[in-house]
Parts: structure tokens; sequence; C-alpha cells
């Protein structure tokens, strides 16, 4: 499974090197693109200075956390809500109800609705638990020596956290491999829990995008239910809720059949 991940790696940026070297080709300083052109621009006025960190290895990275933080990751969980809603659509019909009660159809869901939408935020938060997109998160590096229960971790060890392990633990998330929205709602049909769903990690380096990223989803799935009725593309071959790992954990490729309501 490690092998086939930097495998998809390797191919994410030698995608992303010819898309530099594209750049580099036609590059026009009066004329700047986007962020790559504008990188290129700081790269060439930086090429005397033995100290810039404006190369094109650095390019490459930004350009590839980009891609990955920006695109794959909130694509990646809007089609495990896809397949979700096609494999459940019980909970479906639930949320389409709570969205036509409270707001109806005569406008799109707005970030105000929010807080009035709980069976729905419930819905996002099941789908980032159990589509699990980063299964162990993002690398981490030690800055100091630590000592944690009764080990010494020392500086500069790599960590990597353990998300599937959290997601998927009985004593936090009974019957875990279950899609239960209702977990994240309390008697009185408020949220709870909802801090031990940590797709986005945790601490000082929690994923910058995370508030976009949950704004989006919002957005999206609240807009997307209020009009459709998501079924599956051929009803004798309904998608499997397994999925396969690259640079994200993501559902294997599946026909959607989006149905006006």
């Amino acid at each position: 499974r490690i092998k086939k991940v930097l495998r998809n790696v390797d191919k994410v940026e030698n995608h992303l090197r010819q898309l530099v070297e594209e750049h580099e080709q036609i590059y026009d300083e009066n004329n700047l693109r986007d962020y790559v052109d504008v990188f290129l621009k700081k790269m060439k006025s930086e090429r005397n200075n033995p100290n810039t960190t404006f190369d094109e290895d650095q390019l490459l990275k930004i350009v590839g956390e980009l891609f990955v933080a920006g695109t794959e990751t909130t694509s990646t969980a809007i089609r495990w809500f896809c397949l979700f809603m096609i494999r459940h659509p019980e909970v479906q019909e639930k949320m389409r109800n709570e969205i036509n009660d409270v707001i109806g159809t005569s406008r799109f869901p707005s970030l105000e609705d929010k807080q009035n939408l709980p069976y729905c935020e419930a819905v996002i938060h099941e789908t980032l638990r159990i589509g699990t997109i980063a299964p162990l998160s993002v690398p981490h590096g030690l800055a100091s020596d630590l000592k944690f229960n009764g080990f010494t971790i020392p500086k500069d060890a790599l960590l990597i956290p353990n998300l599937y392990s959290v997601f998927f633990d009985e004593k936090i998330f009974p019957d875990p491999y279950d899609f239960k929205p209702e977990r994240f709602l309390d008697e009185k049909g408020n949220l709870k829990n909802t801090d031990k769903v940590l797709a986005f990690s945790l601490g000082r380096r929690v994923c910058l995008g995370e508030a976009l990223a949950r704004m989006e989803l919002f957005l999206f799935v609240t807009s997307l239910i209020q009009r459709f009725t998501l079924e599956a593309g051929d009803i004798k071959n309904i998608p499997s809720e397994k999925g396969t790992m690259g640079i994200t954990y993501a559902p294997k490729d599946f026909v959607l059949k989006a149905v006006p309501t």
C-alpha cells in the first residue's frame, strides 16, 4: 500500500513539474497569469541571492500543497458524501426534509443557515469521519525532545498521527463502521462530539484551510440535496464503501445519477 502511495505521489510530482516547465516556456513578465508566473518572476529577481528560498524545488512543493489542500481533499470529501447518500437514501431524505423545513426551495442555503441545520452538519461530520480522507494526516517533526507516557521522543523525530485509529475506535464511536450521523446529535437534536472528528488535525499545526473547507462542504452538499436526489447510475451495481489509497483515501470510481427534485 505504501509503495502504491509513493507511485501516486511520483505521478503528481511529474505532472506538477511538467506544469512548471510549460509556464517557464511561455513566461511573460508583463502578463502574469497565475501564482506560478508570480513565483517565477520572484525566482528571476532572486537569481543572484545565495540565500534565497525562491527556487524550483520550493515552487513544486508549494504548488503541490495548493493542489492537495485546495482541491483534492475537498473534492474527495464531496465524492464520499455522494457515495454515502447513494447507499443511505434515508439519510439523504432526512437532510432534504430539514433543508425544506428551514430554507424551503425559493433560495439556496447560506452560511447563516448552518446553525439551523444540525442534521446536515452531523452528516458532514460523519462523512469526514468514516471517509477518513487523510488516515495518517500529515507528518510532523519535533522541535525539541519530548517525554510522553514514559517514552522519550527525540528532537527532529518524524511523527505520523494515525487518525484512522481514532475515527474507528469503538470506545469513541460505537459501531464505527456504520454510517450514523445521529451519533453527533443529542436527544434534543443539537450537535455533540464534533470535536472528536480530527479530519483537519488539531493543535497549532491544524490545517489552515479548515474553516474554508467546512464552509465549502456545507454550501455544496446542502445545495445539492436541496435540488437533487442522488441515486446510483446502475441500480444493480451499488458502489462499495471501500476506498482506495492514493494521495488521499478516496472512493473508487462510481456512476452517479442526480435527479431534480
